[in-house]
């Protein structure tokens, strides 16, 4: 009898060491398949609600948002979160450890215990938001980049903003998730991912990701002849867009080839 439970008892511990690998394979696997299905895989996985944080663009210095790291956390997430929901959500400490691999954005990092990061900036929000204000302080006291942001030009001539409108249009054709402060009258600067853009007749519609709509892709007309582009979520507000941090995603490209790369030898 002692030998037969023994023996029961080896078999439980195999079962159990096997289960999370064989979890965490599965979870490689599929990312891999999900993020290189087509050049334009990250573009649709980023329309998806549950790819985005649930919370929208808030907090911040004077509590005038954190849209610019909103948006590059979303990015860095996209590319390289490895969700595992068969494994046990992490504590504190282990959240918070990932939050920083995402924000640090060096590392693929694997989210236990969650399918997308939706369900996952439920139950941690207020530490994304927390690493989010802390990312956007170093910015501004070691990089200055809120000055470089918040002094473009508002208005822009016809000739030059149908050119910003052509070139992002070869930028999403090529499968590009485009960060871009969008200047706006005064200091004001806000920030989108633009995944998506179509032709019309008399120039182009910009789907983007905005932090002030979460979980949605919305839509923006820019009509060849103008010289600024209309805010559509606060009627009467106007911006012009400005591409940045393009290195920051070529990075996060090769990490996730070089990542899939390993998974496939494994």
């Amino acid at each position: 009898m002692r030998l037969f439970l023994t023996g029961l008892t080896l078999l439980t511990l195999s079962a159990s060491l096997f289960a999370e690998p064989s979890s965490l394979n599965k979870a490689r696997a599929k990312y891999c398949q999900e993020k290189l299905s087509s050049k334009h895989s990250i573009q649709q996985i980023l329309t998806d609600p549950r790819n985005q944080l649930h919370f929208y663009n808030q907090g911040g210095v004077l509590n005038g948002g954190v849209c610019w790291w909103h948006s590059r956390f979303i990015r860095a997430a996209a590319y390289l979160a490895i969700f595992d929901p068969a494994q046990a959500k992490p504590n504190l400490e282990e959240a918070k450890k990932i939050i920083h691999t995402i924000r640090q954005r060096k590392d693929i990092v694997v989210i236990p215990g969650y399918r997308n990061l939706y369900e996952f900036s439920i139950d941690w929000g207020n530490e994304i938001l927390d690493k989010l204000e802390d990312w956007q302080k170093s910015d501004g006291l070691m990089k200055f980049s809120w000055f470089k942001g918040l002094t473009r030009d508002e208005e822009v001539s016809a000739e030059k903003l149908s050119e910003k409108m052509d070139d992002l249009f070869e930028r999403i054709s090529r499968g590009e998730v485009v960060y871009q402060m969008l200047q706006m009258p005064g200091i004001v600067a806000h920030a989108w991912l633009a995944i998506g853009m179509e032709k019309t007749y008399n120039g182009y519609v910009i789907h983007a990701i905005d932090s002030n709509a979460p979980g949605e892709v919305v839509r923006f007309p820019y009509y060849k002849g103008t010289t600024k582009i209309d805010y559509v979520l606060i009627p009467g507000l106007t911006f012009v867009p400005y591409d940045g941090n393009v290195k920051e995603e070529r990075k996060l490209r090769k990490k996730l080839y070089k990542e899939c790369d390993q998974t496939l030898e494994d």
